[in-house]
């Protein structure tokens, strides 16, 4: 909290019991504040609560306390206990799918067979000649990758341009 804050507070307190607070209490509220890691919002909630059930003197310790006591506790809601969320429909779930695969440009049909074959041609894609397999240059997050890295799978392109061959 910063001394503005502090400020506040303390003039929250002295709503309540009227003490005189000037720059000495200040001084040692905001040191107090900073050692219990106060947030504004709390801190005056726990003065509130204070004097809601006390008629004694308000001390930082307190309000320590309080904040304490209640970040310990978390908040109990009266609310209806929440919805669980109902399972997607399979056929939902398949329509998704197909259309990320449609949209990554997936190539369903291609068997084992057919992507062992299409090693035998370049592959436009990433420039892997003829028997060598494909390779990944672009590493996370889409940079540049250092070095070449072999994929399993040859590109869906050098397939395509296996399948063009053979046409």
């Amino acid at each position: 909290m910063n001394n503005g804050e502090v400020i506040d507070v303390l003039s929250v307190i002295t709503a309540y019991d009227g003490r005189n607070a000037g720059a000495a209490e200040l001084n040692v509220w905001a040191e107090a504040a900073k050692r219990g890691r106060w947030r504004f919002a709390d801190a005056v909630d726990a003065v509130h609560e204070h004097y809601a059930e006390s008629t004694a003197w308000l001390m930082p310790g307190h309000v320590t306390e309080r904040i304490r006591r209640k970040r310990a506790d978390p908040p109990r809601s009266n609310a209806l206990p929440q919805a669980t969320p109902r399972p997607a429909a399979d056929a939902h779930i398949r329509r998704v799918c197909e259309w990320v695969a449609d949209r990554l440009a997936v190539d369903r049909e291609a068997t084992a067979d057919e992507r062992r074959s299409a090693l035998a041609v370049d592959c436009p894609h990433c420039g892997a000649v003829a028997n060598s397999p494909c390779v990944q240059t672009i590493g996370p997050a889409g940079k540049p990758r250092d070095g070449y890295r072999p994929i399993e799978v040859p590109h869906l392109q050098r397939r395509q341009a296996y399948r063009n061959r053979e046409e």
